[in-house]
This record gives structure tokens, C-alpha cells and sequence, in this order.
């Protein structure tokens, strides 16, 4: 037995809130928005003489596909960890390599940076990225799962237009490297702590049932004092 707190907002849509961000960054970052770098980073390799001319589009061939070849590789393994390991902790542990990968491109000087920035950018997807959000969200709703789900995952488109609407006017101020530090820092002053002080793996972590049910009080003590054999 169960009663909907009916004028009460529901946490889930916090949780919804955050992992909507959550897609918007981490897809922004490591896909949709990355490209509007790559120019830049392309000519620093080239005019320092870190790759060839004639070389530089097969490193911007092989780097991009690092992220998707990394992101599905780890596809099963996140899958697998999300039930050894709570949905906060895939988030935060994707946010470090996240930001990690961000940090290691921004001083790129040859392509090996290149290339472990991609395969950070593409693991960091199987910790903070669509699987880890669908499952934390499924968590959350039942009844209305779908329209969770469905503004969720518009942070995937979002992500790959607003990046480029942020990092462009920091190119032209300050310079890709410094451009790309100030990008991570939505990570690290936004992203990160709402997943540690804001992401509740499921609504029984706060007395709720999913969609807002509240568990009735005699539930609530069943579940504090549960039967003994």
C-alpha cells in the first residue's frame, strides 16, 4: 500500500535534471562539441613540427574513432559494474576521467596526448554517460518513465550545440589550451559535485517509492526492521 505525496515535488525530477546535464556535458564534450578544436589543435601540431603536414588528417582519422571504438568496448563493462557499483559512483569516477581526458588534451604537444585524450573522452561515456543516466533514471519512475527518459536524452543533442556556443568565444579570447581548461571547469564546479551531493540512486534512499509514492509508515519500518529467520 502505497500514497502519492500529490503536492509535494518529487526528487526524481532533480534526478532528471542532473542526469539531462549529465548527458549535455559528457556527450557535448566527447563527441558533439570536441570538433570545433580540432582545427586549432591540428595547426599547434603542425607548426610545431609534431606531425607532418601530410600527416595530420590520419591522427584527426584515428582519434575521433578512439572515443567511439573506447565507448563501446566499455559498453558491457559499465554494464556489468552498475550493479556491483551505485550510479553516484559510475558518475563521479566518469566526471575525473572526464575532466582527466580534458586536461591531458589541453596540453597536447604530439599525438600519443591526442590519442589517450580521445580514449579517456570515449571511456568516460561508460561511467557518466547514457547507460549510467537511463539506468539511474529507470530507477526513479515507473509511470512516467518515458517522459524521464525522453528529456533525458535530449541532452545528447544539446550537448553538441551548446559546447561550441561556449568554447568558440574562449578560443578567440584565450586560445584552445586555455579554452579547453575553462570547458573542464563545468565539470569540476558543476557537474561533479551535483553527482556527489545531489544523485540519489533510488528513491528508497529517501523514503520514496518511484513517480513519489511515499512507503507508508508501517513499509518503512518493515524495510528498517525486516523479518528474521
Amino acid at each position: 500500500m502505497t500514497e502519492t505525496n500529490k503536492n509535494k515535488f518529487f526528487y526524481g525530477w532533480i534526478i532528471v535534471g542532473i542526469s539531462t546535464l549529465a548527458l549535455l556535458i559528457s556527450n557535448g564534450l566527447s563527441i558533439g562539441g570536441i570538433p570545433v578544436f580540432y582545427k586549432f589543435v591540428q595547426n599547434d601540431l603542425v607548426a610545431s613540427g609534431a606531425v607532418p603536414a601530410d600527416k595530420i588528417q590520419s591522427v584527426y582519422g584515428l582519434a575521433p574513432a578512439l572515443t567511439f571504438l573506447f565507448a563501446g568496448f566499455l559498453a558491457p563493462v559499465a554494464g556489468y559494474l552498475i550493479h556491483k557499483l551505485k550510479a553516484r559512483t559510475m558518475m563521479v569516477i566518469g566526471c575525473f576521467i572526464l575532466g582527466g581526458g580534458l586536461l591531458i588534451y589541453s596540453q597536447a604537444v604530439s599525438p600519443t596526448f591526442v590519442y589517450l585524450a580521445h580514449a579517456l573522452l570515449g571511456t568516460s561515456l561508460g561511467f557518466v554517460g547514457v547507460l549510467v543516466c537511463t539506468v539511474l533514471v529507470s530507477n526513479w519512475f515507473t509511470k512516467r518513465r518515458g517522459t524521464a527518459l525522453g528529456i533525458v536524452l535530449t541532452g545528447t543533442s544539446f550537448g553538441g550545440v551548446l559546447i561550441p556556443l561556449v568554447a568558440t568565444p574562449l578560443i578567440q579570447n584565450y586560445g584552445w589550451r586555455w579554452a579547453m581548461i575553462l570547458i573542464s571547469l563545468i565539470i569540476w564546479i558543476i557537474l561533479l559535485p551535483a553527482a556527489i551531493f545531489l544523485v540519489k540512486n533510488r528513491p528508497s534512499d529517501i523514503g520514496l517509492l518511484p513517480d513519489g509514492e511515499a512507503i507508508r509508515t508501517d513499509e518503512q519500518s518493515a524495510i528498517r526492521n525486516p523479518p528474521t529467520e
